[in-house]
């Protein structure tokens, strides 16, 4: 999951979004990141070269933003476009993060 692309911020092992992908039924590539939003290097994204990104819907980060970013497009994320959305509810650790939950394993598994 990308939280913000400069610096390059992402979730960790200690985050809760981190839990609630692995529910949904997807595996974050950042899990064993110490930290609960680490921040890594764009040499790091790419020697990861995620297979699927996870942005926040109505944030400032799209798939459009990502795409005119230099390297970014070189990613097989972004090449086969497979870029899901959440909403902030992913981020709050109550009883609405099961919504978000739904809709991210919705989307992983159509």
């Amino acid at each position: 999951m990308l939280i913000w692309a400069d610096p390059v911020v992402t979730i960790g092992k200690d985050a809760f979004i981190t839990d609630i992908i692995s529910a949904a039924g997807g595996e974050s590539i950042t899990r064993n990141m110490s930290h609960e939003f680490p921040e890594v290097s764009f040499e790091t994204v790419v020697a990861l070269a995620p297979e699927s990104i996870l942005l926040v819907r109505a944030s400032k980060m799209s798939v459009e933003n990502l795409s005119q970013r230099a390297g970014w497009e070189s990613l097989p994320a972004i090449r086969n476009h497979r870029v899901y959305y959440a909403d902030d509810r992913l981020a709050s650790p109550s009883p609405v993060a099961i919504d978000a939950l739904e809709d991210l394993a919705k989307q992983f598994h159509p």
